[in-house]
């Protein structure tokens, strides 16, 4: 087992995981017997030589579940090499009895990489304790430590007074995941400081912000203050704000790119089309850009009549589809006339033709 969970094969690494959890599962060892296994798991997960070998033991022990708990607290109470990656496993497989355990290791004088371990356990565990113990590391003299706790507040949704967050908004260590905590403030008057987050000089805090700003619009309205945000987007820097917006579109994490097609409906910025197209790729979002471009109703137009000239041909299957949102607009005269003269044009690619005869069926007749 030791031999093929350390092979640099990675295939083999998996089948071998997924045997043994497969015969852990359709025959039960005795309990002796899965202690011993489990034992060696642990010190798999432990051992310094390879991260193949840590990854695989890693996995197959989640994949036993809650049975391996006690061990794991077992170890971790008498200390010992690779205490990190036990408190990585045990936010996988512990639970609300376990809490305690890693509050303590988070408030205790160990090494902070551990600590900060226990810090997202606790952020997977939850719980009231949980958010206790993450609040009361957030003056920790540990930059580190600090954005640990953060991501997981935001993670469980705590609610935090802007105040308390001062400190941690101004420090540029920190202020990402201070921001994603803000969204879950629920204070109006946060609005315009997470939109001023927006364009902060760190791609990772104008992602954050945008994620932040949508998800607190949502709670404001649900509340009953539907234009908190709208008020905070309008008296942004106008151009500036609506170019980092487009920017975010095209981001790497879906989360983010839906939260700035949002912000770029809220602001009716037709200039987005663009970058909504390049970022098409991803079905969800192609479904909420037909969403967005339903929104923007004829003001769309122009710029879908200069795309449509400028697109290459396999970009036509998901113009058609943004067109199929305009509704009545996406029979004008110019827009037809251009969709009718890239349609005689170059054939488009045989990876277009699916999503383009979609399109066209759905689009306006």
């Amino acid at each position: 087992m030791s031999r093929v969970f350390g092979s640099e094969r990675w295939r083999e690494r998996k089948d071998a995981a997924r045997d043994l959890l497969a015969a852990v599962r359709e025959q039960p060892p005795a309990p002796d017997q899965l202690a011993i296994l489990v034992e060696q798991l642990l010190d798999g997960l432990v051992t310094p030589d390879s991260v193949a070998r840590r990854s695989v033991c890693h996995e197959v022990l989640t994949g036993i579940g809650p049975s391996v708990v006690p061990a794991i607290r077992r170890r971790l109470r008498v200390g010992g090499a690779g205490a990190r990656m036990i408190v990585d496993l045990l936010g996988d497989v512990g639970g609300a009895d376990d809490v305690p355990l890693l509050a303590a290791i988070l408030g205790g004088p160990g090494d902070d990489n551990v600590r900060a371990s226990a810090a997202a356990a606790l952020g997977v565990l939850g719980g009231a304790e949980a958010e206790r113990a993450l609040t009361n590391v957030l003056s920790d003299s540990s930059e580190m430590l600090r954005m640990f706790a953060l991501d997981a507040l935001a993670r469980l949704g705590t609610v935090l007074p802007p105040a308390r967050l001062g400190p941690l908004l101004a420090d540029p260590v920190t202020r990402r995941a201070a921001v994603a905590v803000l969204g879950h403030s629920g204070d109006p008057a946060a609005a315009s400081q997470l939109v001023r987050f927006l364009g902060d000089t760190m791609p990772g805090v104008r992602a954050a912000a945008a994620v932040a700003v949508v998800r607190l619009h949502a709670a404001l309205s649900v509340r009953g203050d539907p234009v908190a945000v709208a008020a905070a987007l309008a008296t942004g820097d106008g151009e500036p704000l609506r170019q980092r917006i487009r920017e975010l579109v095209e981001h790497r994490q879906l989360e983010v790119k839906l939260a700035a097609l949002a912000l770029a409906g809220a602001l009716g910025d037709v200039r987005s089309l663009s970058h909504v197209l390049r970022a098409m790729s991803d079905p969800e979002l192609r479904e909420r850009a037909v969403e967005f471009a339903a929104g923007l109703g004829e003001a769309a137009v122009p710029v879908l009549v200069d795309m449509v000239e400028q697109a290459a041909p396999e970009a036509l299957g998901d113009l058609f589809l943004l067109v199929s949102g305009l509704g009545p607009a996406g029979a004008h005269p110019r827009l037809v006339e251009a969709l009718t003269t890239a349609l005689e044009g170059p054939t488009p690619t045989r990876r277009a033709w699916p999503r383009l005869r979609w399109a066209r069926s759905a689009g306006p007749k």
